[in-house]
């Protein structure tokens, strides 16, 4: 009876060391870690990533090219003289060796009593511009006339206004030089008819004639 007893309870303590082999690992076992050549691969990866993404994100200002920068620029107008001849012959200009005398009517550049360039008077200061282009960089000279209505004070003011406004014209629309155009007032001194007829009535046409701008250009 004793001897079955030693035997039970050494196969207990069999049993009891069997199952603590086969149990699971305890908090002193080996975790997994790559090795050296896993380690160097990863990090290589990660590298390249970085530098891929840094490249895709890059902006690059625009710059515009030399071709698209010079089709920007203002060409500049050289008339032939085949298009001076035809400008001064519409214009009705006096030419001499010296100088181009152009002679425009008033009451087409600007309203009754007035020193502003009408709009419908663009046509005639574009064939004047034709010709001063043409004598580039002669020296211009712009003179204002008015009839005899009016006093001589008046009329002088109102000649020098106007010779001053087809000058204006003539810089900021036609991007001549300022310093090309002088410009001069001469009132009623300088008629180029009779205000009134021989029997003492008033002549319209002459008048007409007396209200102009001169724009003598050098040669």
């Amino acid at each position: 009876m004793y001897r079955f007893h030693s035997l039970t309870f050494g196969l207990v303590i069999l049993l009891a060391f069997t199952g603590c082999s086969s149990s699971p690992r305890n908090a002193n076992s080996t975790v997994f870690q790559p090795t050296e050549t896993q380690t160097d691969t990863f990090e290589a990866t990660k590298t390249q990533v970085s530098k891929t993404q840094t490249v895709q994100t890059k902006t690059v200002p625009y710059t515009p090219t030399q071709t698209q920068t010079v089709q920007t620029k203002t060409v500049p107008f050289k008339p032939t003289l085949t298009q001076v001849n035809q400008a001064q012959q519409q214009l009705h200009a006096q030419v001499t060796e010296q100088e181009v005398r152009i002679s425009l009517p008033a009451d087409i550049l600007f309203d009754f009593d007035k020193a502003d360039i009408r709009p419908d008077a663009a046509d005639a200061l574009r064939q004047t511009l034709t010709v001063i282009r043409y004598y580039e960089p002669s020296p211009i000279r712009v003179e204002g006339h008015t009839d005899s209505k009016g006093s001589e004070k008046y009329n002088q003011d109102l000649s020098e206004r106007r010779a001053r406004s087809v000058k204006q014209w003539l810089v900021s629309q036609g991007n001549v030089l300022a310093s090309r155009i002088t410009t001069q007032g001469f009132g009623e001194s300088r008629p180029r008819a009779q205000n009134t007829k021989p029997d003492g009535s008033d002549d319209p046409v002459g008048r007409q004639l007396n209200r102009r701008v001169e724009v003598v250009v050098q040669k």
